[in-house]
């Protein structure tokens, strides 16, 4: 296979970007791979791999020399990058995409920066894939591998340019679909952004809550809780930014979750007052399937375009089914408490106290070290 770009430069190299480097290699698409990331040790330990060929002393640098770029970093660092990037392009034809949760504000910052030629040219994309470990040697080639990736064009982009990217990723293995950024930007912040929210406030509750977890052992060697907030042990710096830069769409689709989950455990109540004496006999393993059971009920009914659209973490989100007539009081106790979890750590980030915001995730991230 003839190699379709010959150089293609990665911003970023943990696990999208070095799974990117890694199957780029596997499948021939380029005849050299240049990188670039501000960890010195990350960028090394890339070239050690040999899944690239060269790295870059700057963003500058790379997009001097690169007739595709790939920015696989944080949100919040698209501002700087775009920046750095944009004299190094301008004059030239540049395919640049990005890997980024959130695509308003990519295309805004692209319209910012490029030139009207260089405007054509870029074409935002979500891979619809990732684990909830990071770092380049996290990475593996069939990262993509019948997975989705989402491409969202704004109103200027170059037709030939979808179909170069759109070709790209699915010689990496995707299956691609097209959407407007503002529908991107809602649909996912109800099937990925609502679910990684609520694994960091379900692991936070339960964490204070001792009696039900009295050891830490209990809680990491539970199964129904690992499968669960598999997710929780995710970057919570990644997801600050993708909370905070997308905080209308999670807003609202955290509201209509409250509003589903309120009206079930309202019918719950009605339902079984006075009925079931049973209700207040509840064990820790009892309330670690109960509570996720009800939790996925109600993210399910208000995602209806998780079918279509959804990755692997709402898919363990929405795994736990069964027939809860009955569940103890103890249990709605804490869904109300999930509820007020979640509405603090909304109210943290949406007045932009980052510091509160990070310790609350982080503390959920770690659960399995506590």
């Amino acid at each position: 296979m003839i190699p379709v770009f010959k150089n293609i430069g990665l911003i970023g190299l943990g696990l999208i970007g070095g799974s990117l480097a890694r199957v780029i290699k596997k499948n021939g698409l380029a005849q050299k791979i240049t990188g670039y990331t501000k960890s010195p040790e990350s960028s090394n330990r890339a070239l050690e791999l040999g899944i690239i060929d060269s790295i870059s002393k700057s963003n500058f640098q790379l997009a001097t020399h690169c007739d595709l770029i790939i920015i696989s970093t944080p949100l919040s660092t698209y501002d700087n990058i775009f920046q750095e990037i944009a004299p190094a392009i301008t004059g030239r034809t540049c395919i640049i995409t990005d890997v980024g949760s959130i695509k308003l504000p990519a295309i805004s910052l692209a319209k910012k920066y490029f030139t009207e030629q260089n405007l054509r040219y870029f074409v935002s994309a979500h891979p619809i894939a990732g684990t909830e470990k990071t770092g380049v040697e996290s990475g593996f080639a069939e990262l993509f591998e019948e997975k989705k990736l989402i491409l969202t064009p704004h109103e200027k982009t170059s037709q030939n340019a979808i179909a170069i990217v759109s070709q790209f990723w699915e010689d990496c293995g995707s299956n691609i679909r097209i959407l407007e950024a503002g529908a991107h930007d809602k649909i996912y912040a109800e099937v990925s952004h609502l679910p990684q929210f609520l694994a960091y406030c379900y692991a936070t509750l339960l964490l204070e809550n001792k009696e039900i977890l009295p050891s830490s052992a209990t809680l990491s060697n539970n199964k129904n809780f690992q499968q669960f907030s598999r997710i929780c042990s995710s970057d919570p710096t990644i997801w600050y930014d993708i909370f905070s830069m997308n905080i209308g769409y999670l807003a609202s689709s955290l509201n209509n979750f409250t509003i589903t989950m309120l009206d079930a455990i309202s019918s719950i109540i009605t339902e079984t007052s006075g009925t079931h004496s049973d209700r207040n006999v509840v064990v820790a393993n009892s309330l670690l399937h109960e509570v996720p059971t009800l939790i996925s009920a109600a993210l399910v009914k208000c995602s209806p375009d998780a079918p279509t659209y959804a990755g692997s973490g709402f898919k363990d989100f929405s795994s736990f089914h069964a027939n809860l007539s009955n569940p103890s009081d103890k249990s709605i106790a804490l869904l109300a408490e999930l509820l007020s979890k979640a509405q603090e750590l909304l109210n943290l980030i949406k007045v932009g106290d980052d510091n509160k915001s990070m310790a609350f995730m982080q503390k959920a991230a770690s659960w399995n070290k506590i």
